[in-house]
Protein backbone atom coordinates (compact mmCIF):
# COMPACT_ATOMS: atom_id res chain seq x y z
CA UNK A 1 0.00 0.00 0.00
CA UNK A 2 1.25 3.49 -0.84
CA UNK A 3 2.44 5.80 1.91
CA UNK A 4 0.73 8.79 0.27
CA UNK A 5 -2.84 8.76 1.47
CA UNK A 6 -5.91 9.94 -0.39
CA UNK A 7 -7.77 13.00 0.94
CA UNK A 8 -10.85 12.47 3.09
CA UNK A 9 -14.21 14.20 2.79
CA UNK A 10 -15.06 15.16 6.37
CA UNK A 11 -13.68 15.64 9.86
CA UNK A 12 -15.33 12.41 10.96
CA UNK A 13 -13.68 10.45 8.16
CA UNK A 14 -10.29 11.91 9.08
CA UNK A 15 -10.70 11.06 12.77
CA UNK A 16 -11.79 7.49 12.05
CA UNK A 17 -8.88 6.64 9.73
CA UNK A 18 -6.78 3.63 10.66
CA UNK A 19 -3.78 4.33 12.85
CA UNK A 20 -0.38 3.09 11.63
CA UNK A 21 0.34 -0.60 12.19
CA UNK A 22 2.97 -0.87 14.91
CA UNK A 23 5.26 -3.81 15.62
CA UNK A 24 6.44 -3.55 19.22
CA UNK A 25 9.76 -4.84 20.49
CA UNK A 26 10.61 -5.86 24.04
CA UNK A 27 11.11 -3.05 26.56
CA UNK A 28 14.63 -1.92 27.32
CA UNK A 29 13.46 -1.07 30.83
CA UNK A 30 10.39 -2.17 32.79
CA UNK A 31 10.31 0.79 35.14
CA UNK A 32 7.93 3.77 34.97
CA UNK A 33 8.47 7.26 36.34
CA UNK A 34 7.93 7.44 40.10
CA UNK A 35 8.06 10.12 42.78
CA UNK A 36 7.40 9.94 46.54
CA UNK A 37 5.13 12.98 46.42
CA UNK A 38 2.70 11.87 43.72
CA UNK A 39 -0.96 12.20 44.68
CA UNK A 40 -3.34 9.23 44.59
CA UNK A 41 -6.96 9.18 43.47
CA UNK A 42 -9.29 7.73 46.08
CA UNK A 43 -11.62 6.14 43.56
CA UNK A 44 -11.11 5.05 39.94
CA UNK A 45 -14.10 3.99 37.86
CA UNK A 46 -15.32 3.90 34.27
CA UNK A 47 -16.63 7.16 32.80
CA UNK A 48 -20.05 5.89 31.80
CA UNK A 49 -21.33 9.09 30.19
CA UNK A 50 -18.32 9.32 27.88
CA UNK A 51 -18.52 5.66 26.94
CA UNK A 52 -22.01 6.26 25.56
CA UNK A 53 -21.08 7.21 21.98
CA UNK A 54 -24.44 8.96 21.50
CA UNK A 55 -23.09 11.85 23.57
CA UNK A 56 -21.25 13.07 20.45
CA UNK A 57 -24.59 13.85 18.82
CA UNK A 58 -26.08 15.44 21.95
CA UNK A 59 -23.46 18.01 22.91
CA UNK A 60 -23.77 21.57 21.62
CA UNK A 61 -27.31 20.82 20.53
CA UNK A 62 -26.03 18.43 17.84
CA UNK A 63 -24.01 21.17 16.12
CA UNK A 64 -20.62 19.55 16.78
CA UNK A 65 -21.63 16.34 15.01
CA UNK A 66 -22.97 18.37 12.08
CA UNK A 67 -19.56 20.03 11.74
CA UNK A 68 -17.85 16.64 11.88
CA UNK A 69 -20.07 15.39 9.03
CA UNK A 70 -19.89 18.53 6.89
CA UNK A 71 -18.30 17.98 3.48
CA UNK A 72 -14.75 19.38 3.37
CA UNK A 73 -11.53 17.98 1.94
CA UNK A 74 -8.80 17.17 4.45
CA UNK A 75 -5.45 15.44 4.04
CA UNK A 76 -4.19 12.87 6.56
CA UNK A 77 -0.54 13.44 7.51
CA UNK A 78 2.19 11.56 5.67
CA UNK A 79 3.66 8.66 7.64
CA UNK A 80 6.59 6.77 6.19
CA UNK A 81 6.15 2.98 6.30
CA UNK A 82 2.68 3.51 7.75
CA UNK A 83 1.78 -0.14 7.33
CA UNK A 84 4.77 -1.64 9.11
CA UNK A 85 6.31 0.61 11.74
CA UNK A 86 8.88 -1.09 13.93
CA UNK A 87 8.63 0.73 17.22
CA UNK A 88 11.52 0.43 19.62
CA UNK A 89 10.11 0.25 23.11
CA UNK A 90 11.37 3.52 24.48
CA UNK A 91 9.43 6.69 25.16
CA UNK A 92 11.14 9.00 22.61
CA UNK A 93 10.02 6.71 19.77
CA UNK A 94 6.47 6.65 21.11
CA UNK A 95 6.46 10.43 21.42
CA UNK A 96 7.74 10.80 17.86
CA UNK A 97 4.98 8.64 16.39
CA UNK A 98 2.17 10.23 18.44
CA UNK A 99 3.30 13.75 17.58
CA UNK A 100 3.76 12.96 13.89
CA UNK A 101 0.49 11.07 13.48
CA UNK A 102 -2.13 11.54 16.23
CA UNK A 103 -1.32 15.15 17.01
CA UNK A 104 -1.35 16.10 13.32
CA UNK A 105 -4.65 14.30 12.68
CA UNK A 106 -6.36 15.85 15.70
CA UNK A 107 -5.06 19.35 14.93
CA UNK A 108 -6.16 19.05 11.30
CA UNK A 109 -9.67 18.33 12.62
CA UNK A 110 -9.53 21.13 15.20
CA UNK A 111 -8.53 23.93 12.80
CA UNK A 112 -11.88 24.10 10.89
CA UNK A 113 -13.96 24.45 14.08
CA UNK A 114 -11.82 26.89 16.09
CA UNK A 115 -13.92 29.91 15.18
CA UNK A 116 -17.16 28.48 16.53
CA UNK A 117 -16.37 25.97 19.26
CA UNK A 118 -13.07 27.37 20.59
CA UNK A 119 -11.41 24.02 21.39
CA UNK A 120 -8.03 23.86 23.05
CA UNK A 121 -5.10 23.11 20.77
CA UNK A 122 -2.56 20.31 21.22
CA UNK A 123 0.42 22.26 22.55
CA UNK A 124 2.15 21.98 25.91
CA UNK A 125 1.17 24.67 28.39
CA UNK A 126 3.03 26.04 31.37
CA UNK A 127 2.67 25.00 35.00
CA UNK A 128 1.38 27.57 37.51
CA UNK A 129 3.83 29.84 39.28
CA UNK A 130 5.48 28.30 42.34
CA UNK A 131 3.64 30.66 44.66
CA UNK A 132 0.30 29.38 43.37
CA UNK A 133 0.92 25.68 43.65
CA UNK A 134 2.57 24.68 46.91
CA UNK A 135 1.17 21.51 48.40
CA UNK A 136 1.54 19.19 51.33
CA UNK A 137 3.13 15.84 50.63
CA UNK A 138 0.71 12.88 50.62
CA UNK A 139 0.11 10.95 53.81
CA UNK A 140 3.05 8.60 54.46
CA UNK A 141 2.30 4.87 54.34
CA UNK A 142 1.13 3.34 57.59
CA UNK A 143 3.87 1.69 59.59
CA UNK A 144 3.54 -2.03 60.04
CA UNK A 145 5.23 -2.07 63.42
CA UNK A 146 3.94 -0.18 66.45
CA UNK A 147 6.41 1.74 68.60
CA UNK A 148 6.45 1.11 72.38
CA UNK A 149 4.36 3.53 74.43
CA UNK A 150 5.99 6.59 75.96
CA UNK A 151 5.04 8.84 78.85
CA UNK A 152 5.26 11.94 76.70
CA UNK A 153 4.57 11.83 72.99
CA UNK A 154 5.60 14.94 71.08
CA UNK A 155 3.09 16.49 68.70
CA UNK A 156 3.64 15.37 65.12
CA UNK A 157 5.32 18.01 63.03
CA UNK A 158 3.31 19.34 60.07
CA UNK A 159 4.08 17.79 56.74
CA UNK A 160 6.51 19.73 54.58
CA UNK A 161 5.25 21.87 51.75
CA UNK A 162 6.64 21.21 48.29
CA UNK A 163 6.52 22.90 44.91
CA UNK A 164 4.85 21.47 41.83
CA UNK A 165 7.49 23.08 39.59
CA UNK A 166 9.41 19.82 39.14
CA UNK A 167 6.38 18.02 37.67
CA UNK A 168 6.24 18.37 33.88
CA UNK A 169 3.80 16.37 31.71
CA UNK A 170 4.97 15.18 28.30
CA UNK A 171 2.45 17.37 26.51
CA UNK A 172 -0.83 19.17 26.96
CA UNK A 173 -3.20 21.70 25.45
CA UNK A 174 -3.71 25.45 25.60
CA UNK A 175 -6.54 27.78 24.66
CA UNK A 176 -7.15 28.59 20.99
CA UNK A 177 -8.91 31.79 22.05
CA UNK A 178 -7.06 33.08 25.15
CA UNK A 179 -8.48 35.99 27.12
CA UNK A 180 -5.10 37.11 28.47
CA UNK A 181 -1.39 36.43 28.19
CA UNK A 182 -1.59 34.25 31.29
CA UNK A 183 -4.54 32.31 29.87
CA UNK A 184 -2.62 31.71 26.62
CA UNK A 185 -0.03 29.67 28.53
CA UNK A 186 -2.32 27.88 30.99
CA UNK A 187 -2.34 24.08 30.75
CA UNK A 188 -5.87 22.74 30.09
CA UNK A 189 -5.56 19.05 29.11
CA UNK A 190 -2.49 17.16 30.35
CA UNK A 191 -1.00 14.30 28.34
CA UNK A 192 1.52 11.63 29.25
CA UNK A 193 3.13 9.24 26.73
CA UNK A 194 4.01 5.69 27.75
CA UNK A 195 5.42 2.57 26.10
CA UNK A 196 2.66 0.03 25.50
CA UNK A 197 4.81 -2.91 26.58
CA UNK A 198 5.37 -1.21 29.96
CA UNK A 199 1.84 -0.06 30.75
CA UNK A 200 -1.71 -1.14 29.87
CA UNK A 201 -4.87 0.17 31.50
CA UNK A 202 -6.29 -3.34 31.98
CA UNK A 203 -3.48 -4.02 34.45
CA UNK A 204 -5.24 -1.67 36.88
CA UNK A 205 -7.83 -4.38 37.49
CA UNK A 206 -5.74 -7.44 36.72
CA UNK A 207 -3.09 -6.50 39.28
CA UNK A 208 -5.43 -5.50 42.09
CA UNK A 209 -4.95 -1.73 42.00
CA UNK A 210 -8.69 -1.16 42.45
CA UNK A 211 -11.35 -3.22 44.19
CA UNK A 212 -14.89 -3.94 43.00
CA UNK A 213 -16.16 -0.53 44.14
CA UNK A 214 -13.28 1.26 42.42
CA UNK A 215 -11.34 2.15 45.57
CA UNK A 216 -7.69 2.75 44.70
CA UNK A 217 -5.12 0.66 46.55
CA UNK A 218 -2.50 3.25 47.47
CA UNK A 219 0.02 0.86 48.95
CA UNK A 220 -0.17 -1.50 45.98
CA UNK A 221 0.27 1.35 43.50
CA UNK A 222 3.41 2.54 45.28
CA UNK A 223 5.06 -0.79 44.47
CA UNK A 224 3.35 -1.90 41.25
CA UNK A 225 4.57 -0.22 38.01
CA UNK A 226 1.05 -0.51 36.56
CA UNK A 227 -0.21 2.16 38.94
CA UNK A 228 2.57 4.71 38.50
CA UNK A 229 1.41 6.34 35.21
CA UNK A 230 -2.08 6.82 36.67
CA UNK A 231 -0.93 8.59 39.83
CA UNK A 232 1.67 10.53 37.82
CA UNK A 233 -0.93 11.96 35.42
CA UNK A 234 -3.45 12.48 38.23
CA UNK A 235 -0.81 14.58 40.00
CA UNK A 236 -0.42 16.71 36.85
CA UNK A 237 -4.17 17.35 36.94
CA UNK A 238 -3.93 18.46 40.58
CA UNK A 239 -0.91 20.60 39.73
CA UNK A 240 -2.58 22.40 36.83
CA UNK A 241 -6.19 22.06 38.07
CA UNK A 242 -7.09 20.33 34.79
CA UNK A 243 -10.42 18.55 34.56
CA UNK A 244 -9.18 16.27 31.76
CA UNK A 245 -6.05 14.19 31.27
CA UNK A 246 -4.86 11.20 29.26
CA UNK A 247 -2.17 8.55 28.99
CA UNK A 248 -1.31 7.73 25.38
CA UNK A 249 0.45 4.62 24.12
CA UNK A 250 0.56 2.99 20.70
CA UNK A 251 -2.09 0.54 21.90
CA UNK A 252 -4.66 2.78 23.57
CA UNK A 253 -5.75 6.20 24.77
CA UNK A 254 -6.59 6.22 28.49
CA UNK A 255 -8.75 9.34 28.78
CA UNK A 256 -10.07 10.54 32.11
CA UNK A 257 -11.84 13.30 34.05
CA UNK A 258 -11.17 14.21 37.69
CA UNK A 259 -13.02 15.96 40.50
CA UNK A 260 -13.20 15.84 44.30
CA UNK A 261 -15.50 13.13 45.63
CA UNK A 262 -17.06 15.65 48.02
CA UNK A 263 -19.48 18.04 46.32
CA UNK A 264 -18.91 20.93 48.71
CA UNK A 265 -15.91 22.47 50.50
CA UNK A 266 -14.49 20.47 53.38
CA UNK A 267 -10.88 21.66 53.56
CA UNK A 268 -10.02 24.95 55.26
CA UNK A 269 -7.33 25.52 52.64
CA UNK A 270 -7.19 28.75 50.64
CA UNK A 271 -7.66 26.52 47.58
CA UNK A 272 -10.23 23.97 48.83
CA UNK A 273 -10.97 22.37 45.45
CA UNK A 274 -7.31 21.54 44.84
CA UNK A 275 -6.79 20.41 48.42
CA UNK A 276 -9.82 18.11 48.35
CA UNK A 277 -8.93 16.74 44.89
CA UNK A 278 -5.43 15.85 46.09
CA UNK A 279 -6.76 14.26 49.29
CA UNK A 280 -9.96 12.59 48.11
CA UNK A 281 -10.26 12.61 44.32
CA UNK A 282 -12.36 10.69 41.80
CA UNK A 283 -10.90 9.62 38.44
CA UNK A 284 -13.38 8.54 35.75
CA UNK A 285 -11.81 6.92 32.69
CA UNK A 286 -12.39 5.38 29.27
CA UNK A 287 -9.89 3.30 27.29
CA UNK A 288 -9.95 3.65 23.50
CA UNK A 289 -8.01 0.96 21.54
CA UNK A 290 -5.41 2.10 19.00
CA UNK A 291 -6.67 -0.41 16.44
CA UNK A 292 -10.31 0.77 16.33
CA UNK A 293 -11.04 2.47 13.00
CA UNK A 294 -13.68 2.96 10.29
CA UNK A 295 -11.42 3.46 7.27
CA UNK A 296 -13.46 4.83 4.35
CA UNK A 297 -16.65 4.00 6.28
CA UNK A 298 -17.34 6.96 8.58
CA UNK A 299 -21.10 6.36 8.34
CA UNK A 300 -20.57 3.05 10.14
CA UNK A 301 -18.84 4.74 13.08
CA UNK A 302 -20.64 3.69 16.25
CA UNK A 303 -17.87 3.89 18.83
CA UNK A 304 -14.90 6.06 19.69
CA UNK A 305 -11.65 5.86 17.79
CA UNK A 306 -8.53 7.14 19.50
CA UNK A 307 -8.27 10.32 17.40
CA UNK A 308 -12.01 11.03 17.52
CA UNK A 309 -12.02 10.76 21.32
CA UNK A 310 -8.99 13.03 21.66
CA UNK A 311 -10.58 15.61 19.33
CA UNK A 312 -13.79 15.49 21.37
CA UNK A 313 -11.97 16.09 24.66
CA UNK A 314 -10.10 19.02 23.10
CA UNK A 315 -13.49 20.57 22.33
CA UNK A 316 -14.81 19.88 25.84
CA UNK A 317 -11.68 21.32 27.46
CA UNK A 318 -12.08 24.47 25.38
CA UNK A 319 -15.59 24.74 26.79
CA UNK A 320 -14.77 24.06 30.47
CA UNK A 321 -11.31 22.95 31.58
CA UNK A 322 -11.15 23.65 35.31
CA UNK A 323 -11.78 21.25 38.19
CA UNK A 324 -15.01 21.75 40.13
CA UNK A 325 -16.95 20.02 42.88
CA UNK A 326 -19.43 18.44 40.47
CA UNK A 327 -20.22 18.49 36.76
CA UNK A 328 -23.54 18.58 34.91
CA UNK A 329 -24.18 16.22 32.02
CA UNK A 330 -22.02 17.10 29.03
CA UNK A 331 -25.01 17.96 26.86
CA UNK A 332 -26.35 20.39 29.49
CA UNK A 333 -22.99 22.05 30.03
CA UNK A 334 -22.17 22.45 26.35
CA UNK A 335 -25.66 23.58 25.32
CA UNK A 336 -25.50 26.44 27.82
CA UNK A 337 -22.07 27.47 26.63
CA UNK A 338 -22.58 27.29 22.86
CA UNK A 339 -21.74 30.77 21.59
CA UNK A 340 -24.32 32.27 19.24
CA UNK A 341 -24.98 35.81 17.98
CA UNK A 342 -27.72 37.64 19.86
CA UNK A 343 -30.79 38.88 17.99
CA UNK A 344 -30.68 42.64 17.46
CA UNK A 345 -34.48 42.87 17.42
CA UNK A 346 -34.80 42.77 21.20
CA UNK A 347 -32.22 44.85 23.10
CA UNK A 348 -31.06 43.36 26.37
CA UNK A 349 -32.42 45.20 29.41
CA UNK A 350 -30.08 46.33 32.15
CA UNK A 351 -30.34 44.36 35.37
CA UNK A 352 -27.61 46.18 37.25
CA UNK A 353 -30.05 47.98 39.57
CA UNK A 354 -32.03 44.88 40.53
CA UNK A 355 -31.15 42.87 43.60
CA UNK A 356 -30.03 39.26 43.16
CA UNK A 357 -33.29 38.04 44.75
CA UNK A 358 -35.35 40.10 42.31
CA UNK A 359 -33.35 38.81 39.37
CA UNK A 360 -33.71 35.21 40.54
CA UNK A 361 -37.48 35.55 41.12
CA UNK A 362 -37.96 37.06 37.68
CA UNK A 363 -35.83 34.32 36.14
CA UNK A 364 -38.19 31.70 37.54
CA UNK A 365 -41.20 33.35 35.89
CA UNK A 366 -39.46 33.66 32.55
CA UNK A 367 -37.98 30.17 32.75
CA UNK A 368 -41.46 28.75 33.36
CA UNK A 369 -42.79 30.61 30.33
CA UNK A 370 -39.83 29.37 28.28
CA UNK A 371 -41.01 25.79 28.74
CA UNK A 372 -43.95 26.59 26.46
CA UNK A 373 -41.79 27.99 23.66
CA UNK A 374 -40.56 26.09 20.62
CA UNK A 375 -37.88 28.69 19.87
CA UNK A 376 -34.59 28.91 21.75
CA UNK A 377 -34.28 31.17 24.77
CA UNK A 378 -31.47 33.70 24.58
CA UNK A 379 -29.69 35.49 27.38
CA UNK A 380 -26.93 37.92 26.57
CA UNK A 381 -24.42 36.27 24.21
CA UNK A 382 -25.37 32.64 24.80
CA UNK A 383 -28.09 30.46 23.33
CA UNK A 384 -29.83 27.66 25.22
CA UNK A 385 -31.44 25.29 22.68
CA UNK A 386 -34.81 24.34 24.14
CA UNK A 387 -34.34 20.61 23.71
CA UNK A 388 -36.75 18.19 25.44
CA UNK A 389 -34.05 17.39 27.99
CA UNK A 390 -33.47 21.06 28.88
CA UNK A 391 -37.22 21.73 28.98
CA UNK A 392 -37.73 18.79 31.33
CA UNK A 393 -34.90 19.96 33.60
CA UNK A 394 -36.36 23.46 33.70
CA UNK A 395 -39.80 22.07 34.57
CA UNK A 396 -38.39 19.82 37.28
CA UNK A 397 -36.46 22.74 38.72
CA UNK A 398 -39.64 24.81 38.89
CA UNK A 399 -41.59 21.99 40.53
CA UNK A 400 -38.87 21.44 43.12
CA UNK A 401 -39.03 25.13 44.08
CA UNK A 402 -42.68 24.72 45.11
CA UNK A 403 -44.05 27.08 42.44
CA UNK A 404 -45.95 24.31 40.64
CA UNK A 405 -47.89 21.37 42.02
CA UNK A 406 -46.29 18.04 41.35
CA UNK A 407 -47.80 14.61 41.72
CA UNK A 408 -44.42 12.90 41.44
CA UNK A 409 -43.92 10.37 44.21
CA UNK A 410 -40.81 10.65 46.31
CA UNK A 411 -38.31 7.99 45.30
CA UNK A 412 -35.14 6.85 46.95
CA UNK A 413 -32.10 8.78 45.79
CA UNK A 414 -30.14 7.15 42.97
CA UNK A 415 -27.07 8.16 41.03
CA UNK A 416 -29.29 9.41 38.22
CA UNK A 417 -31.24 11.65 40.63
CA UNK A 418 -28.00 12.99 42.08
CA UNK A 419 -26.82 13.85 38.57
CA UNK A 420 -30.11 15.65 37.89
CA UNK A 421 -29.61 17.70 41.04
CA UNK A 422 -26.14 18.61 39.79
CA UNK A 423 -27.64 19.70 36.46
CA UNK A 424 -30.23 21.81 38.30
CA UNK A 425 -27.60 23.47 40.49
CA UNK A 426 -25.57 24.25 37.39
CA UNK A 427 -28.59 25.87 35.71
CA UNK A 428 -29.39 27.78 38.91
CA UNK A 429 -25.85 29.17 39.20
CA UNK A 430 -26.06 30.25 35.60
CA UNK A 431 -29.46 31.91 36.19
CA UNK A 432 -28.15 33.87 39.17
CA UNK A 433 -25.67 35.67 36.93
CA UNK A 434 -27.68 36.11 33.73
CA UNK A 435 -31.26 36.98 32.91
CA UNK A 436 -33.36 35.08 30.38
CA UNK A 437 -34.97 37.31 27.75
CA UNK A 438 -37.30 36.11 25.02
CA UNK A 439 -36.37 36.88 21.42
Amino acid sequence: MSNIREPVDSILELLTCRNPTVNHTGPKSKTNTRHPHYHFPTQVKEWEEFQDFDVLGKVFGGELLKEALKARQLHPPYIRDRDNIRLESDEPKVRQLIEKWNQEVVMSAIDPICGRFHPVIWDKGEAPDDADCEYESPEPPEKQREQPGRKCTPKPSPRRKHSYAKFKPDSGSVSSNPTSEKDAKKEKFVKEYKVATKWKSRWIHERGLVNESGKWNKEMSRRNPAGLPVIQTFTYCVQNMCRYGCILTCEEAFIFRVRPIAESPISQSSDPVRAELAKNGLLEYASIPWETHFEKKPDACDTWTMNLALWFIHVLAGNEAGVNWAYPRLEIETNLNLMQPVSQEAPLPSVSQDSEDEVYERNQDELNEANKLEDPVVYETRTLPMTPEVRELAKRKWEMSGQLESDTEENTETEEEEQTETDDRFLHSFDAKRRFVQV
